[in-house]
């Protein structure tokens, strides 16, 4: 736990490279611990190493089918990667787990937005903007403005 909590700590102060190695600690003391893996997945995330982070999403996943953090992450990836199915299907996911995830309906209002399913995007901004996501109340006002 110590690991974790000052990698969390490395992660903060954008030390990602310092914080990945403290979850790597982590994860080889204990190979269970699927926190650990979204924590480097989300160092990795912020590198911009789509492949390791991708991973560590799929590990976290794998050890709890019901991680709604790391379905959320996998599919920003996802959508990074554009691979706009597999994002959906990942947003979706998250939102099952957790309805009221602003972040994610804020995500996946922007997946609709460039697969062209306005409706969608909006309605999903909406919900975003309702649950407190100030990126999706620029979003609306940008839009009733044009």
């Amino acid at each position: 736990m110590a690991y974790i909590n000052r990698g969390r700590y490395y992660f903060s102060q954008k030390k990602y490279n310092e914080a990945i190695e403290d979850f790597n600690k982590a994860i080889s003391l204990d190979s269970k611990r699927e926190r650990a893996y979204l924590l480097r997945g989300n160092a990795y995330l912020q590198l911009k190493n789509n492949d390791e982070a991708l991973n560590n999403y799929d590990q976290a996943i794998s050890l709890n089918h019901e991680y709604k953090d790391a379905y959320a992450h996998r599919g920003i990836i996802y959508a990074r990667l554009k691979k706009s199915p597999e994002a959906l299907a990942d947003y979706n996911k998250t939102l099952l787990l957790d309805p009221d995830n602003a972040n994610t309906y804020y995500n996946r209002a922007l997946l609709y937005d460039k697969m062209g399913r306005e409706g969608q995007a909006i309605s999903d901004m909406k919900k975003a903007a309702k649950l407190g996501n100030v990126s999706a109340r620029n979003y609306l006002r940008k839009k009733d403005k044009t």
